[in-house]
């Protein structure tokens, strides 16, 4: 059997008044996804373990079949991995985001949505302030990596973009090399603000903001744990640093971008293209996310239907033989811009053999949060139940 699982992230919310009452997910018009749901299973699973963070590292361990409580990586050190980065023992990675702070609040996670040219450009000239015990390293846009040789780090960082339009006082990293880190972000402004290159360019991005710190450690085999071959098709570094710690493979896509302008219809092309070579394809989807985490209602909801139009309806119109899996990792509720932790619903369903329904929904939305018949409340066996499931087709 072959498996497609689709991870539109960030994609559940809360019901807004001002749109009807309704959600993004609600209100948009996904006639794919809805005839998967139709025809098929659904349920929810608990992607983020009580007491962990609702961090995107988290649920997608989770959902790729790691138990989070267990493996400790960071979002710094999965990102690393992502980049091929040298990251030598005892060595502390953090994510760097390119931040723009104004009057000690944060204003933008994403420094303005800058673009990798001009972070790249940054990056060059923060390496050339700072010694060699503190190295930065480009990624995408706002998303950069610190790698700080200094032994026995002990701090307790906040995500960036759990603070918008928050005084920062609250939040900058705390703990016992607190001063240190914070004396890093201080230093990275004063260079960035008196860069030729920041004036000319008018960039929004005035600082760095460093969190998700972790240690690189040995991964494990996707392929030895499932007896399945897989891939992963992702802009983002997050998702590309899992898939090599767990030895998947990266399928190279032209056009994705991990914002709104990313290329949804490339996202099929390619994963229809590998459907053959892999048994397992795993299709992430940044854009939800982002919207959420911009509060912005319009854009989640075309992410959503632009994920229906261009992946999911073209999955069900190809003619291979495939299993779909349908699953958030987490939901970004506009109203708080940020991840929070409640289960997310799923859909099951095969182009092999019809599935028995479990329900009577007709839409998929976040009711079957609160309605679902069926409720999976560990997320690191999800995988396994649904490879459990489809084989019973057999």
């Amino acid at each position: 059997m072959k498996y497609i699982m689709v991870i539109p992230d960030g994609l559940t919310d809360l019901r807004i008044k001002k749109y009807n009452n309704k959600t993004p997910l609600d209100s948009a018009n996904i006639p794919a996804i809805d005839y998967l749901l139709q025809n098929g299973m659904t349920g929810t699973v608990q992607t983020i373990p009580d007491g962990c963070p609702p961090g995107s590292d988290i649920a997608q361990l989770s959902l790729l079949g790691v138990n989070p409580r267990k493996v400790k990586l960071g979002r710094g050190a999965i990102e690393a991995l992502a980049n091929n980065i040298k990251v030598n023992d005892g060595e502390t990675v953090f994510r760097t985001n390119f931040v723009t702070i104004e009057n000690q609040i944060m204003k933008d996670y994403s420094g303005g949505g800058i673009h990798t040219k001009d972070s790249k450009e940054m990056i060059k000239q923060l390496n050339q302030e700072f010694d060699e015990n503190v190295r930065f390293f480009a990624g995408v846009g706002y998303r950069n990596i610190a790698v700080i040789n200094k032994k026995n780090i002990k701090i307790k960082t906040t995500p960036p973009h759990d603070i918008t339009d928050k005084k920062i006082n609250s939040y900058v990293p705390k703990g016992q090399s607190g001063d240190f880190i914070n004396s890093i972000m201080t230093k990275a402004h004063e260079v960035i603000i008196n860069s030729n290159y920041f004036k000319k360019n008018k960039l929004k991005a005035n600082n760095i903001w460093l969190w998700g710190e972790g240690k690189v450690s040995n991964g494990v085999s996707f392929e030895k744990s499932y007896n399945l071959k897989g891939a992963v098709i992702s802009a983002v570094d997050i998702i590309k640093g899992i898939a090599k710690y767990l030895s998947l493979d990266v399928i190279k896509v032209p056009g994705i971008t991990g914002e709104f302008n990313t290329n949804y219809g490339n996202k099929f092309k390619y994963a229809l293209k590998n459907i053959n070579k892999y048994d397992f394809i795993y299709i992430h989807i940044e854009a939800p996310d982002e919207a959420g985490h911009q509060g912005n209602f319009n854009e989640k909801k075309s992410a959503i239907e632009k994920i229906d139009k261009m992946i999911i309806k073209p999955l069900l119109e190809s003619k291979e033989k495939f299993n779909i899996i349908v699953v958030p990792d987490h939901p970004t509720p506009l109203k708080y811009r940020t991840h929070t932790n409640e289960k997310v619903p799923f859909i099951l369903y095969s182009k092999y053999k019809n599935i028995k329904s479990n329900h009577n929904f007709s839409h998929y939305c976040e009711d079957i949060v609160k309605k679902s018949p069926l409720h999976l409340n560990t997320g690191h066996n999800f995988l396994k139940w649904c490879f459990s499931e489809f084989k019973k087709l057999n």
